[in-house]
């Protein structure tokens, strides 16, 4: 029934009344930590205690109920630096910088070139001045690859979308990008589409010198296989103390070498 009245919606023209029905559902129930409204042409995210803005196209609604899952384990300390690695429109790099005044600096990563327009449009329509997008992927190496977009979330280098389109993106490594950092507490998010094997190979220069908290998305299929077992590896391999995250088919494992868990399940 979801999907149909999904199919039923997206045949409605875009316009006034469309964005009257979706704010009318997005707001119900009540009891979310948001709520949406459209301010003009602007998408307005309201929190306790500030707002996110977004531009028309570029609708943030379900992308923010599952910022959550990256945050159970968020420093409580000063950041030094925030990877947000797989940025997509902004909702999550935007969404930390306004609650997380301890953030000194965000450093967003987007690959594909349609979405990450978005992304800068939508920082500047927030007005965040302490931020640097690279135009790359995470992986192992500063190489090309080749990625499939036109996904929404789910745009990789694994998986051709319907379409079958793809495009060559740049992709380098955490090692690389962090190459002079040394000494700082950074907080790295991931939601890569599985890229977080590669990415997790170049990033023992990052550990050793920093104090680091992984959020990673972990439910991608890559080979046949989730990724949860072998990104669980990789970080206890860099000696990372590993607690993982599940809800449904939701799963983020959070990695550090500052914080110790005590408990393998979040």
């Amino acid at each position: 029934m979801r999907k149909f009245l999904s199919w039923v919606f997206s045949k409605f023209p875009e316009g006034e009344l469309k964005d009257k029905v979706r704010q009318f559902i997005y707001n119900f129930p009540a009891g979310k930590e948001f709520t949406v409204r459209k301010k003009g042409k602007i998408w307005e995210l309201l929190y306790p205690g500030f707002t996110l803005k977004f531009v028309p196209d570029s609708v943030p609604y379900h992308v923010s109920l599952t910022n959550y899952i990256f945050l159970h384990h968020f420093p409580e300390e000063p950041v030094d630096y925030f990877v947000d690695a797989g940025a997509y429109i902004g909702s999550f790099s935007v969404y930390v910088a306004k609650k997380y005044r301890q953030v000194k600096k965000v450093i967003a990563m987007e690959p594909d070139p349609a979405t990450r327009q978005i992304l800068e449009r939508n920082l500047r329509l927030n007005e965040l001045s302490d931020f640097e997008i690279i135009p790359a992927g995470l992986w192992s190496s500063r190489e090309v690859l080749t990625f499939y977009p036109d996904q929404k979330l789910a745009s990789s280098v694994f998986q051709q979308g319907e379409g079958g389109r793809s495009i060559k993106i740049s992709v380098d490594s955490l090692d690389d990008i962090l190459h002079k950092v040394t000494g700082k507490r950074i907080f790295i998010k991931m939601n890569i589409e599985g890229a977080e094997l590669e990415a997790l190979r170049a990033c023992n220069e990052t550990v050793k010198n920093n104090k680091v908290h992984f959020a990673i998305a972990s439910d991608h299929t890559v080979n046949g296989e989730l990724t949860c077992k072998k990104i669980q590896e990789l970080c206890r391999a860099m000696n990372l103390s590993v607690t993982t995250f599940t809800r449904g088919k939701i799963i983020t494992v959070y990695a550090s070498n500052e914080t110790v868990y005590s408990n393998p399940v979040t």
